[in-house]
């Protein structure tokens, strides 16, 4: 037996032990064969070591057939390849404004900012388009910057579900874009640390809402997107931070914010994990977002959000493979299934099986 840290194991060691969430339930047994997913959503439940079959080598998996997904049919389009080039021409400049002025090298352009974000919208034509072009582009050196755009797009989606005005589109597209800049005030070797932060790096990480609104406070952008660099990480349950507040005492924006923050944070690679299937992360969000966000803006978020999903293809828990041809209002996370030999099957009706992956 080999006790090796999650990010020492490989695709196809064997383990020695069953592995439980803190809950208790078996995310893989002793003797199964590791694959990606699994260590994805061991790393979900922040398990940080496995025990592993000492002398084994791994196992290498058949590799399975080709098969075009969606993903793939999108970035061979032209639409695409537009897109693509405008969304890191805008995630560059921003990344330019945002530091000259921390580094007050430069005035800060709200206005100029603002419009990169609209400029995409016009590139992606639909909402539904926008989401799907964002996860086409997922790759493993999101940035932060990146990510701000990313939130952005997403909190302004929101907004439109919400029926907002144009003004308060602009400023939760704003308070996306700008919703992280308090980052640029902290070392980039925590940062960009590829493993776990020790409990002092995060304690100075959890310091960024504060430098963000230091830095906007005395500027001329609107006092909500002021307040959402502060309370984005607030939660109505008062187990967020900087100041703990709780339901009531956080602003609306700041909370659509959040749900776009916390839904792109956990979807998108990054150096240290793999990204978190979509649904999983819908599933989180249902079991545990209301104590968390407004249910107003939660609720809204789920169900606009599964509905992008429509026509993807997924991989399920048993291996089995298909696309979600349905989301049903009362099981947003439990889609309906047109499998690859034909069948269909709904998941509200399969509690054993989930979606694993989408294509």
């Amino acid at each position: 037996m080999a006790l090796k840290k999650l990010k020492e194991v490989q695709v196809g060691m064997v383990l020695e032990k069953d592995v439980l969430t803190p809950k208790g339930q078996i995310i893989a047994k002793a003797g199964s064969v590791l694959n990606a997913q699994t260590l994805l959503h061991m790393s979900f439940y922040n398990i940080d070591s496995l025990e592993v079959e000492e002398n084994k080598k791994p196992v290498k998996e058949a590799p399975k057939p080709a098969k075009k997904t969606m993903f793939d049919r999108i970035r061979e389009s032209e639409d695409f390849k537009v897109f693509q080039k405008n969304y890191l021409g805008e995630i560059d400049s921003m990344k330019d404004q945002i530091t000259d002025f921390v580094n007050r090298k430069g005035p800060l352009n709200a206005d100029k900012m603002l419009n990169s974000t609209k400029k995409l919208f016009e590139d992606g034509n639909t909402n539904f388009g926008l989401i799907t072009m964002l996860h086409t582009l997922r790759n493993i050196d999101d940035s932060t910057f990146a990510h701000s755009m990313n939130v952005s797009i997403i909190a302004r989606i929101i907004g439109k579900w919400l029926d907002y005005s144009e003004e308060d589109l602009d400023k939760l597209a704003l308070a996306g874009l700008m919703h992280d800049m308090g980052k640029a005030m902290i070392p980039r070797e925590i940062i960009q640390k590829p493993d776990r932060l020790s409990p002092g790096e995060y304690s100075i990480i959890k310091k960024h809402p504060e430098f963000g609104y230091s830095l906007l406070k005395d500027e001329d952008v609107p006092e909500e997107v002021k307040l959402a660099t502060l309370e984005h990480h607030e939660r109505c349950d008062g187990t967020g931070y900087p100041f703990k507040k709780t339901r009531g005492q956080i602003h609306g924006f700041s909370s659509i914010i959040a749900i776009a923050d916390v839904y792109d944070a956990m979807t998108a690679d990054r150096c240290y994990r793999l990204g978190i299937c979509p649904f999983e992360v819908l599933a989180n969000l249902q079991r545990n977002g209301m104590d968390w966000f407004p249910p107003q803006y939660l609720l809204t978020f789920l169900s606009g959000i599964a509905e992008t999903y429509v026509d993807s293809s997924v991989v399920l828990s048993d291996d089995r493979t298909g696309r979600i041809v349905m989301i049903p209002q009362a099981a947003i996370t439990r889609p309906i299934i047109q499998l690859d030999d034909g069948d269909f099957i709904a998941l509200q009706e399969h509690t054993n099986l989930t979606i694993k992956a989408i294509l």
